[in-house]
């Protein structure tokens, strides 16, 4: 190549040093070239840039030493080959220098010894990071030197700028403002795979160390440009966390408290917020102090959830006040959270599933000035280790769809100012060492001698069976050889009377009692509606399923017959479809019939025409009849049905042998069709509406 040995003017951030031949070299000691490869001579007038000069000279070549991390002892050079290197490859803001010195400084403490500021370690690496430096003019060989990564700070520094600007797009016209910095970081760890464990800091927190780093050069010497532009944006300094989990740290003294000297040398935020050592922070404390293995009343127990805490940076919001309090907003993919936490171990955390958990260490209050209503779609469990007081000023009610078991450690006391009543419709037992009845008035009375304990007036009279009924009765058991479209739907025929002549005719059944316990003053609406109610509960309860022939009967069933007046009979094998319908109507205070019989209920109630199913609602009693035999049939309630296929939808005991909903044709032409429709009742607003849908085919269609 040809020397230029005419005057030539250049600008540089600082003069390059001149060779004793005369050459100028840069700061990696390689020759300076003009645009056209020709070498420069030591005679060219070397112009200065003031501006890239003042910035280069206010950020300071000594780390700090109070962010957890132990600076190379070679950081003043290698900080000093940063700046350079910055210069020759464009990245001339004080912004791009301070964030390539903050990202070294995490990831290898200024130190260019082992594999470089920021490693490279593969030959399609070396290669491409050395045909970048060409494009910008400068003179590396790392593909075959790749020991000058480490012994030349100047190549290493070269190298680290190439990385940093190869991987920040549009990156001249980014690296202008503070949004640059985590731009870089990210940016350089999606090229590099870097911060791993820096400073005890691991994984993504680095970004945070990056950050305090960053601010400590760039701060350090401000220049008033950077000092106006933080007055017009004092937030400006809020690298890679929003303003509220910022915490001022300062160097602790003997007034100071705020951070306590355990946390000096580590990054501003909160440990939670890093995921750092969570073990030593309130996550630690929380599992250390989990309830297990609640017991619950009648067996079984719970514990308290475990935490679900999983951070990652920067992901989490964590605000740590300086007593203690922490309010976090967790937004770490698959580890969602939010948590409320008092300095004393109270809490509330809303888990990644949606589970609630709340904790009180001391004692809490729930006060409600209006209505309070709880509805738990599972189990609910209350556990006291001591007592539980519960208090109503007005009326208690308690209703139990299924059991109820009472195990008393101590003694059962119940006191009653009124009238006591215990109703059973199956078999009652009382037991104890002594069983003692004290009638009187005085709760001291203790003389057991004269007392009369009265029928409950409300159960009917069992009667001997009629003849007639006797016969209906033998014809209409459980026969496993009949056809399933026969089997059960024949009923117990009508109560009969005798005439002068002996002959047994039938007569109308007579209407059950109501039970002494009906409420009195409840709107016909409020009956049906709990009528309503009272299907569906024994519908989902289940338990009606028929023990079969040869067996005592299913309790449920027998509490049937015994409510038509039929107590006698002791297995589940007599059709019951009209034993079920009277004991449901009877036990909800609504008009029923002493009778087995589904006939007899035809013309129960008010008559609703058959033909018009826009006049059908929920639950009016449905009475089939038999084709073949007049005497047979079927009755239950009605629940839906479908003008296309012509399907009629009953919830009714004795359908396959249980209580259960079944879908029959409203008129099959061979065993059943819809006698009669009524009820006898007044129908809420809610259910005062046409019942539409669509039916299949049921197993069968009749009350088999």
């Amino acid at each position: 190549m040809a020397s230029l040995f005419q005057p030539y003017t250049i600008v540089a951030n600082t003069a390059p040093t001149s060779n004793t031949t005369g050459y100028l070299r840069d700061h990696c000691g390689e020759i300076v070239y003009d645009g056209f490869g020709n070498p420069l001579i030591a005679n060219i007038t070397i112009v200065v840039d003031k501006t890239i000069q003042k910035i280069n000279e206010s950020i300071p070549r000594v780390p700090p030493t109070n962010l957890g991390i132990t600076p190379s002892v070679l950081a003043p050079t290698n900080i000093d080959a940063i700046i350079n290197a910055c210069d020759d490859v464009g990245l001339n803001t004080k912004v791009a220098k301070c964030a390539l010195i903050a990202i070294v400084g995490a990831v290898s403490s200024w130190d260019s010894t082992d594999g470089g500021m920021l490693p490279i370690d593969t030959l399609e690496e070396r290669i491409k990071y050395q045909k970048l430096a060409k494009v910008d003019n400068i003179n590396i060989d790392i593909v075959n030197n790749p020991d000058s990564l480490k012994t030349n700070p100047n190549v290493s520094a070269t190298v680290a700028a190439l990385i940093l600007k190869s991987s920040v797009p549009n990156y001249a016209s980014a690296m202008n403002n503070n949004t640059f910095v985590p731009l870089a970081a990210a940016k350089v760890a999606e090229t590099k795979s870097l911060y791993g464990t820096v400073g005890g800091v691991s994984g993504a927190s680095s970004l945070a160390l990056i950050g305090d780093i960053y601010d400590y050069f760039f701060k350090k010497n401000p220049l008033p440009e950077d000092v106006a532009a933080e007055e017009q944006d004092p937030q400006a300094n809020t690298i890679f966390d929003p303003p509220e989990t910022i915490v001022e740290i300062k160097e602790a003294d003997a007034a100071q408290t705020n951070p306590s000297p355990d946390k000096l040398n580590e990054p501003t935020n909160s440990r939670l917020a890093r995921n750092y050592n969570p073990t030593g922070t309130i996550v630690g404390s929380k599992k250390a102090t989990i309830l297990q293995n609640v017991p619950v009343a009648c067996g079984g127990s719970f514990s308290e959830p475990e935490t679900k805490y999983n951070a990652k940076h920067p992901h989490n919001m964590a605000i740590e006040t300086k007593s203690g309090h922490v309010f976090e907003l967790d937004d770490t993919p698959g580890a969602e959270r939010v948590h409320i936490y008092h300095r004393t171990g109270t809490f509330i955390e809303m888990h990644p599933d949606g589970d609630v958990v709340v904790k009180s260490n001391k004692t809490s209050y729930h006060l409600s000035m209006g209505d309070f209503n709880i509805y738990v779609a599972g189990d609910c469990n209350v556990t006291a280790e001591k007592s539980i007081h519960m208090k109503a000023k007005g009326d208690f009610c308690l209703e139990i769809g299924g059991n109820a078991d009472f195990n008393v450690g101590g003694t059962l006391k119940m006191e009653a100012k009124g009238e006591s009543k215990f109703y059973s419709d199956s078999t009652t037992t009382i037991q104890g060492s002594t069983l003692q009845l004290n009638p009187g008035t005085g709760r001291d009375n203790v003389d057991p001698k004269a007392f009369n304990i009265a029928e409950r007036t409300a159960e009917p009279q069992q009667r001997e069976l009629t003849d007639n009924e006797k016969k209906g009765i033998a014809q209409n058991r459980k026969d496993t050889n009949v056809p399933p479209q026969l089997s059960g739907v024949g009923t117990v025929p009508p109560p009969t009377k005798t005439t002068p002549d002996g002959k047994e005719i039938p007569v109308k059944a007579p209407p059950a009692t109501p039970p002494a316990d009906c409420a009195v003053g409840d709107s016909p609406q409020s009956k049906y509606k709990k009528f309503a109610s009272f299907l569906d509960s024994q519908l989902s309860a289940g338990g009606w399923a028929e023990n079969g022939p040869g067996r005592p009967g299913n309790p449920k069933i027998l509490t049937c017959y015994n409510a038509c007046g039929f107590g006698s009979l002791k297995d589940d094998q007599t059709a019951w479809c009209a034993g079920f319908a009277g004991w449901a109507l009877k036990t909800n205070c609504l008009p029923s019939l002493v009778t087995l019989s589904s006939q007899a209920y035809r013309g129960y109630g008010t008559s609703i025409p058959i033909t018009d199913p826009s006049l059908w609602r929920w639950n009016d009693l449905v009475v089939f009849k038999s084709h073949t035999n007049p005497a047979q049939g079927h009755v239950g309630f009605y629940r839906g049905y479908d003008p296309t296929t012509r399907r009629i939808r009953i919830l009714g005991g004795n359908q396959g042998n249980t209580l259960k909903l079944s879908n029959f044709l409203f008129d099959d032409g061979k065993t059943l069709f819809v006698a009669y429709i009524g009820r006898n009742w007044t129908v809420s607003p809610e259910f005062d509406k046409p019942i539409a849908t669509a039916l299949a085919a049921d197993a069968f269609t009749t009350t088999r």
